[in-house]
């Protein structure tokens, strides 16, 4: 089902480490994420720098938010 081996393993699944992983992947890189499972929701707001934006949007998954 999964691959035994990756070209890169992304750990945090936080912004910045989901941010990393949808780059290396649409890179063509074979990629793993490694995220702890949070024990309740976590529905804060986390604000980003506007460089954080362009990298979303440059990913193409910026306009699809809601």
């Amino acid at each position: 089902m999964y691959p035994e081996t990756y070209d890169v393993v992304v750990i945090g699944g936080g912004p910045a480490g989901l941010a990393a992983a949808i780059a290396v992947a649409e890179a063509g890189a074979n990629t793993a994420l490694l995220a702890r499972r949070a024990p309740y929701a976590d529905n804060r707001t986390t604000a980003l720098l506007g460089a954080s934006v362009d990298f979303l949007e440059q990913l193409q998954v910026w306009d699809p938010l809601p």
